[in-house]
């Protein structure tokens, strides 16, 4: 998966460097560097170090913009005048995050005008956000304490937000066969697509075939031997399990050439299960991508393929599955699949099986689903 590059926008003013103690600044910088740990964790932090002026300002801009970041995180220093983050910004279509973190949770007894230059950070929130809102620019604001768990919590949600953007708009989708004839509610057109920002990419059964016939065996022993160790696949047959394992792999093989964020397949066409070459579904393949960060919807359903990776993206599971059937009684209702997994769904401590689906078997090796 694409490292989240994040723009790091910590504003300055150095209006009341003379009146402040001469350590001052460089605390501000500290402060600056604190931040830049606490984004770390996310991604890769594209820091200009601290904007104080409006030339720096420009700078900072134009390394964003040359870094192709995924998203800005305005964290003043201190209060700054807002057109400088503003220079920042302006023209970089990415999502800008506003993050008042206080040092202090409290204010302290002995307050003075000191203090206040140095804790004045939530007025610079204030200011800028004031500005994007006049300018009609998204943002969300996250609040709270440095160094609280619930502060970083709510600025991890709001980085995987941007992540799904990222990761939807400059990775496409894969469309692995057309949708079964007659399923409008999983059809989308281009101009649909585009107008999300999202793009499809058709993989034709030429492109296909060549992936499948050229993994190495090698490989396909060394997938099988994996499945074998980490799941139940007792009920399985060798070659079912083989062949399975060669279409995984050619997935990924092909999700790497495209450098794709997830996609669908129809394994009931001519590309998979009716397919001389291949003869097998995609369930175990699908599964596999799916657990490793590249969710596959099932019957060309590529509108929610999109769903699929939100929810990979923000909560690290995203199960591909069909209301089956309400208990109106209990007020339960019972989802369920064709063998689409992603074995990050599973409780801890719960074995995955592989199984032989017979009814959809068209010829003699079979296939494995992951269940």
């Amino acid at each position: 998966m694409t490292t989240l590059r994040i723009g790091h926008l910590p504003v300055y003013f150095g209006l009341f460097d003379e009146a402040m103690p001469s350590g001052f600044r460089s605390s501000r910088d500290e402060f600056r560097s604190t931040m830049n740990e606490v984004l770390a964790v996310h991604g890769e932090v594209v820091d200009p170090g601290l904007v104080d002026n409006a030339d720096s300002a420009k700078a900072a801009g134009a390394l964003f913009a040359s870094e192709n970041v995924d998203v800005i995180v305005f964290a003043p220093t201190m209060a700054a005048p807002p057109a400088w983050a503003w220079n920042a910004i302006d023209g970089i279509d990415v999502p800008v995050i506003a993050v008042g973190a206080q040092e202090s949770a409290t204010v302290p007894s002995d307050y003075d005008t000191e203090a206040a230059t140095a804790r004045s950070l939530p007025v610079g929130l204030v200011m800028f956000t004031n500005v994007l809102v006049r300018r009609g620019h998204p943002f969300v604001t996250v609040v709270g304490e440095l160094s609280a768990p619930e502060l970083r919590e709510q600025l991890a949600v709001a980085l995987r937000a941007a992540a799904v953007r990222s990761r939807i708009l400059r990775s496409p989708l894969l469309a692995i066969g057309e949708p079964i004839e007659g399923y409008d509610d999983v059809m989308a057109d281009g101009a649909e697509l585009r107008a999300l920002g999202v793009r499809s990419v058709p993989v034709s059964r030429t492109e296909l075939d060549a992936a499948f016939e050229a993994v190495n065996q090698g490989r396909v022993l060394d997938l099988a031997a994996e499945a074998r160790r980490t799941t139940d696949a007792s009920a399985v047959v060798d070659d079912v399990l083989h062949r399975s394992c060669r279409l995984a792999l050619a997935l990924e093989d092909i999700v790497g050439a495209h450098d794709a964020c997830g996609g669908a397949v129809n394994c009931h066409g001519p590309l998979l299960r009716r397919n001389p070459v291949i003869g097998v579904t995609a369930c175990l393949g699908v599964s596999f991508c799916s657990t490793h960060g590249v969710p596959f919807a099932c019957t060309g359903d590529i509108p929610t393929a999109i769903a699929l990776v939100v929810g990979k993206v923000m909560t690290r599971s995203a199960l591909y599955c069909e209301l089956y059937q309400m208990d109106l009684v209990d007020d339960w209702i019972l989802v369920a699949n064709g063998g689409e997994g992603d074995f990050t769904s599973c409780e801890p401590g719960t074995p995955v099986r592989l199984l032989p689906e017979d009814p959809y078997a068209i010829n003699a090796e079979g296939y494995a689903v992951a269940a």
